[in-house]
């Protein structure tokens, strides 16, 4: 997963995460990475799917009192196998 991101304070700990679901059931829930500069800067971050993964969610968080700015989303698959892999992008509003 790479995206650039910025953020107007760091204190808030803003990140990308992460869940694997297995049909309705969450099966991992992770940071994949801590957001810590003010300028945009490139993140980088490897996520392995574990066995039996239905669906993905990616997604970044901030807590209150900044702004997190977010560029150039980019997940790239590879594998070993030949299997055709399809992926579907949804952006969603903010909650706050």
């Amino acid at each position: 997963v790479r995206a650039y991101a910025k953020v107007t304070n760091t204190n808030i700990l803003p990140a990308i995460k992460y869940e694997f679901y297995n049909g309705g059931t969450i099966i991992e829930n992770e940071t994949g990475v801590l957001i810590t500069s003010n300028n945009y800067q490139l993140y980088e971050f490897e996520v392995v799917s574990p066995p039996n993964v239905t669906w993905m969610t990616l997604y970044a968080e901030i807590g209150q009192g900044g702004q997190l700015f977010l560029d150039n989303w980019e997940v790239i698959s590879t594998s070993t196998s030949n299997a055709v892999q399809t992926a579907t992008v949804t952006v969603l509003p903010s909650q706050n």
